[in-house]
């Protein structure tokens, strides 16, 4: 098995349109359609001095 974690970086201020973006493309829909996918998730970091 293999497992994925993949982190996006946006610029400042643009998260939100981002995320939107990645919904719009379908990103998450078409991965969880893909043979042996068992799970497609986003996280969001709640404070920067979490990093």
């Amino acid at each position: 098995m293999l497992t994925w974690n993949v982190t996006y970086h946006c610029k400042k201020g643009q998260r939100e349109a981002f995320y939107k973006a990645l919904c719009e493309l379908g990103v998450r829909a078409n991965s969880q359609k893909e043979e042996g996918n068992m799970g497609y998730n986003y996280f969001q970091l709640v404070s920067p001095s979490c990093r």
